[in-house]
């Protein structure tokens, strides 16, 4: 349970605060505070202030003076975890926000690495390499592209590319911890090392595992492996009208004998249809799911019940040649769709959508298979809103939007289940079984199902919430465990463990943090 604060609590940290950050540092408006407690599901979690720091070296000082005043602390970077969280804590604390945050620290372009701190943006890597004329790409998200590059490694988020599994290519996290002591994973700390941007590990026990989805710690800056821009990206869209398992079986077997190396994406028809559209007003009244025969028609007549797109970074067209034979014989037998594109280095996406494409505009997936991130699955979010706008937010917009990710083995049998089991209660619950699968791995496949609705409706918050829990734990009983988890379905969800992990990690929580202001009620509660 939350411990409530008064603002006579608060007051003696706050006015450390100042005196650190000065006066424009520390905010504790109420509408400010409001905006900052809003996510886009029901919650009563609150925050207390927000702290901006602009400089790194001000955090663990922040994080200290919590611990004096024992004043829980959220941080985040840029509060677009949408889905997850946002902003809002997982208890009642102060924010520290970290967008401030925000410089590109160093750039080595032979072996292929940047360091960033907190607040800095996929779009703004992105932005700076295409100046830097650089050979190198980052391989970014769906996400928009304002997001944050630390923020989504430290939930060990997805991207699309060769270095899709965000935390295995990245090193080097300075970590400011709330006994106001920083420490620099790998050979960070070592100034005479010259691997310190380039391997992960030091000597002895390696502390990079800590500090992701952990609350342990405050990550002030972490570097990133960048891959070479490939000379083909060689683009596959493929579908079938049938079951999904076969062509999840095809895919393992890709995946393992690593012809496919970088990540593929999976969407149903639902799924692909809140990417091109809005839900269809004129042809249902909204009450319950969405009714398939519908969907045709939003998806430009396309058969197909689930889409996939595969990418290869090929170093000359004779590779990309044959990886296209590879992919098609592999594929063919169980797909009722298959198309290959080619593009060259110096090719450009077009900006229009010739049709072709079954999840939207082609330049849109070219673009972001190169490391140009854009915002149009933002749009997704406003799946049940009457319209969307310019500026989309979807937490102020009322969107209703939460997410499950769990993780299935690549196997035909398994991503049939997972897949049937997560359809079954989503439409059960009144709501489009709206599903993703993104194969990061060999052997496991990452499943998205997510619950699109309008807060705005009476009764969705609470619909949508009942859901969720059900989801995840038919999913859980069902051996497919959760690797990311929204903080309104947590707590008393969390799997049960037959080893003594919890008894573990809290007793590196109070070494790390002994007064509890990061780490207090944050054990499988990643997602804050």
């Amino acid at each position: 349970m939350s411990v409530k604060y008064t603002s006579r609590d608060l007051a003696p940290a706050l006015d450390a605060w100042r005196a650190l950050l000065g006066p424009e540092g520390v905010d504790t408006d109420a509408v400010t505070l409001e905006e900052a407690s809003t996510a886009t599901f029901a919650t009563q979690r609150r925050a207390l202030a927000v702290l901006r720091p602009t400089r790194r070296d001000q955090v663990p000082r922040i994080l200290e003076l919590a611990t004096r005043h024992q004043v829980p602390i959220h941080p985040y970077s840029s509060g677009r975890n949408w889905g997850f969280g946002s902003r809002v804590p997982p208890t009642d604390a102060v924010l520290l926000e970290l967008r401030g945050l925000n410089r590109i620290l160093d750039f080595d372009e032979e072996l292929g690495w940047i360091e960033v701190e907190p607040g800095v943006s996929f779009g703004q890597v992105s932005q700076f390499l295409r100046e830097q004329g650089s050979r190198r790409f980052l391989c970014v998200t769906g996400a928009h592209p304002d997001t944050s590059l630390v923020g989504n490694a430290l939930q060990r988020g997805d991207a699309i590319g060769p270095y899709g599994d965000r935390v295995r290519y990245a090193c080097r996290m300075e970590v400011a911890l709330p006994t106001g002591q920083t420490v620099v994973t790998g050979f960070g700390a070592v100034p005479s090392s010259r691997a310190q941007a380039l391997f992960v590990h030091g000597t002895g026990p390696a502390l990079d595992g800590l500090f992701a989805q952990s609350s342990l710690g405050v990550v002030t800056r972490m570097t990133f492996w960048l891959p070479r821009r490939p000379a083909v990206l060689m683009v596959a869209q493929f579908g079938t009208r049938g079951r999904i398992g076969a062509m999840a079986a095809a895919l393992s077997e890709l995946r393992q004998e690593r012809s496919q190396r970088a990540p593929v994406g999976l969407w149903n028809d639902y799924r692909a249809a809140s990417v091109r559209s809005t839900y269809p007003w004129n042809l249902h009244d909204g009450r319950g799911a969405l009714p398939l025969e519908h969907l045709a028609s939003l998806l430009g007549g396309s058969p197909l019940r689930w889409f996939g797109v595969a990418t290869d970074y090929a170093p000359t067209p004779g590779f990309a040649e044959a990886w296209r034979e590879r992919v098609r014989a592999a594929l063919e037998p169980c797909t009722d769709h298959l198309a290959f594109e080619a593009f060259r280095d110096e090719d450009h996406a077009g900006t229009d959508d010739d049709g072709t494409a079954v999840l939207g505009s082609a330049s849109a997936l070219v673009d972001v298979a190169r490391g140009v991130p854009r915002p149009d699955s933002t749009r997704s979010c406003y799946w049940r809103r009457s319209s969307v706008p310019e500026q989309m937010h979807p937490d102020l917009d009322g969107c209703g939007v939460l997410w499950h990710a769990c993780v299935v083995p690549m196997r035909g049998d398994d991503v049939q289940q997972a897949t049937d089991s997560s359809a079954e209660v989503l439409t059960r619950h009144g709501f489009e079984p709206m599903l993703a699968l993104v194969n990061q791995h060999e052997r496991v496949t990452y499943l998205y199902p997510m619950i699109l609705f309008d807060r705005s409706a009476a009764g969705q918050d609470e619909q949508a919430i009942a859901c969720m829990r059900d989801l995840h734990r038919t999913l859980q009983d069902e051996g497919f465990s959760a690797y990311r988890m929204a903080h309104a379905v947590v707590g008393d969800l969390a799997p049960q463990r037959t080893d003594d992990s919890a008894a573990v990690l809290d007793r590196l929580g109070e070494a790390l943090d002994p007064a509890g202001v990061l780490y207090r009620g944050r054990r499988d509660r990643p997602e804050g």
